[in-house]
């Protein structure tokens, strides 16, 4: 997953900042969308509140940003005002006690080339796996898809093709890359 974390418990003190796991990362669940020259990824992310103290997450969601993948066109975090931060995007979510959120992300970046990447990496940053991920990856029905974890299925579905590659305890040792060839 792309989303770390940097924690503040309420009230904010800096002599009681806590990075520790107070934050658990439970699950997430990425669509992949190929067009001709876009990609775009809808995003599920859930955590929770280990603790039985009020929480202030700020949250860093990174983009694959270089030279054939331009900053996305359009970010949208349903319900919560993004700040651009380098490659990517921060958003602040408040926790009650023990609470569980869920976090819906979507994004739209041209590819100039027949390649998406979707940072996975940085979920390391947790520091523990991830329970949960489940990644769809959507394409024409004429293109061939090469995805980058071995997909569990390959459907046809409608005019699409559809990879469906799902991880438990995931702790990525590389990024979610997808290219596709068009005929």
């Amino acid at each position: 997953m792309r989303l770390l974390a940097f924690l503040l418990p309420l009230p904010l003190c800096f002599s009681c900042l806590r990075y520790e796991t107070s934050i658990h990362f439970t699950k997430e669940e990425v669509t992949i969308t190929i067009r001709p020259s876009t990609v775009r990824v809808d995003g599920e992310y859930f955590f929770r509140n280990r603790t039985g103290q009020s929480t202030l997450a700020k949250l860093y969601y990174p983009f694959a940003v270089d030279r054939y993948h331009p900053y996305p066109d359009s970010v949208h975090v349903e319900g919560l005002d993004v700040a651009k931060c380098g490659d990517g995007v921060t958003f602040i979510l408040m926790f009650e006690p023990y609470e569980t959120k869920e976090v819906r992300t979507a994004y739209v970046q041209r590819c100039y080339v027949n390649h998406a990447r979707y940072i996975l990496t940085s979920a390391r940053e947790w520091g523990e796996p991830i329970p949960e991920a489940l990644f769809t990856v959507i394409g024409p029905r004429d293109h061939e898809l090469t995805v980058s974890y071995k997909p569990d299925s390959i459907i046809q579905k409608d005019r699409n093709v559809v990879c469906y590659i799902f991880e438990e305890n995931l702790l990525p040792e590389r990024e979610f890359d997808v290219w596709w060839t068009v005929p």
